[in-house]
């Protein structure tokens, strides 16, 4: 009977935490196919990749820092903020009245994301034996792929039958629920953990990530990539990074330790990580936009294209973290 007990905790725990995760996935992908519309109403063209890229760059820039505010204040706590700050950012989000707004809102949105991912994993890790832990991130890395590639067909339906306005606001029910049991229902000892956050280190990694995208956005719409103001970008791109390794070798907590990288598991699925990552987004983000644009598909019809991707991404994801839990190899 305990042990029965500790496992219903475990997954309605884990379902909290789940929410807030999939409300992160989804949020990073539903504006795929309602990005043509959003920039038919609220104009600045040229601005509507800054729609996805605003949001994932405050994500990457703030999500190792989170790491070490839930050490400081603890997990629970931190991340309740980031959903909160992801809420309000959605608010924000569904009513901005211009293209301006709307990209200050999804950096509002992203900084809260940032949270979400990093700390749900480093909890589930917390409750969760270290021998079933495969098995648990595979549950959770079925639902971020599935909850990534159903946002392009959620934000289709949205489109034609709704508003765009409302990917934003789906948000918040689901936000509260996932702060509701969380608050309620995960109690774990909490013992504070002095770190000095590295915010220089962050922000050289934000401003090289900026660059690269102004770089690539500058470059493609002009087809001038010799032009000054690209290669300029690209210099400053090396500069920053240069800055960024020196920063991170003498910090003293650095926001990425590059001892990390002279272990060879880490460097090998880092590569394959941000090499599929590269593939995944391209695919869900570029699909939609030219189906739409090129071929003349409705909203629903490009999100309805991305099913079978969604399915099988979300299936293999979750056999392989149960062959990991069954076997306790993770090469194959």
């Amino acid at each position: 009977m305990r042990a029965e007990r500790v496992s219903r905790s475990v997954l309605i725990i884990f379902i909290g935490l789940q929410l807030g995760q999939m409300l992160s996935a989804l949020d990073g992908t539903i504006v795929s196919t309602a990005l043509p519309t959003i920039s038919r109403e609220l104009g600045h063209e040229s601005l509507r990749s800054w729609v996805i890229t605003s949001y994932l760059l405050a994500q990457i820039a703030t999500m190792p820092l989170y790491g070490k505010l839930g050490d400081l204040y603890g997990r629970k706590r931190v991340f309740m903020v980031a959903v909160s700050i992801f809420t309000v950012g959605s608010m924000l989000s569904g009513v901005a009245g211009s293209m301006e707004q709307l990209l200050a809102s999804r950096t509002v949105q992203g900084i809260g994301a940032g949270g979400i991912g990093s700390l749900a994993m480093a909890i589930v890790a917390d409750i969760v034996p270290a021998r079933q832990l495969g098995r648990w991130l595979g549950y959770q890395g079925a639902i971020f792929a599935g909850a990534s590639l159903l946002g392009p067909l959620t934000g289709g339906l949205f489109v034609d039958h709704l508003s765009w306005r409302w990917a934003f606001y789906v948000n918040v029910p689901f936000a509260v629920l996932s702060i509701v049991i969380v608050s309620t229902k995960l109690h774990y000892p909490f013992q504070q953990i002095r770190h000095a956050l590295d915010y220089a280190g962050a922000s050289l990694l934000t401003l090289a990530l900026t660059c690269v995208v102004l770089a690539a956005s500058i470059g493609s719409h002009s087809n001038e990539w010799t032009s000054p103001e690209v290669v300029g970008l690209f210099l400053a791109v090396v500069a920053l990074t240069v800055a960024f390794v020196a920063r991170e070798r003498r910090a003293p907590e650095p926001v990425l330790p590059l001892r990390i990288l002279g272990t060879r598991v880490v460097r090998v699925a880092a590569g394959i990580n941000t090499t599929s990552g590269a593939i995944f987004a391209s695919g869900i983000y570029f699909i939609p936009v030219f189906v739409q644009q090129v071929k003349g598909l409705s909203a629903t019809d490009s999100g309805f294209l991305l099913v079978p991707f969604m399915f099988t991404t979300a299936f293999t994801t979750l056999l392989a973290g149960r062959a990991v839990e069954r076997t306790g190899r993770y090469r194959t």
